[in-house]
């Protein structure tokens, strides 16, 4: 299956109403995500697997904040964590995935929202 990018979801919905909304605005409004948390969504839709700190360096944001959202959308579902040690030695490093199922999710969820108005 391939994977689906976050940025997909991030254009303009029109609802039955005709009421113009952003999607990201309402990923962010159903799911309690901030801007930051987003940001790490997209930038791990476009690098497929990342380590904090490979996308801390890719939207410019601190490790620690990075670290925060990951830990957040990994709760919440939207992101796998798994441990990756480099030749056996030293600390192992985590390496976050978005979830497979996370894209008909959103749209699952978003298309309830979109009717309810």
């Amino acid at each position: 299956m391939e994977r689906e990018s976050i940025s997909r979801y991030t254009s303009v919905l029109s609802t039955n109403s005709g009421l113009k909304v952003r999607s990201d605005q309402l990923i962010k409004a159903i799911y309690g995500l901030s801007e930051t948390d987003l940001m790490v969504l997209k930038a791990l839709t476009e690098l497929n697997s990342a380590t904090a700190n490979q996308i801390s360096k890719r939207i410019n944001v601190n490790k620690s904040s990075v670290i925060k959202s990951l830990k957040i959308l990994n709760e919440r579902g939207f992101v796998e964590r798994s441990k990756s040690r480099s030749a056996g030695k030293g600390r192992p490093t985590f390496v976050y995935t978005i979830n497979i199922q996370l894209p008909s999710k959103i749209r699952e969820d978003l298309k309830q929202l979109a009717e309810s108005f």
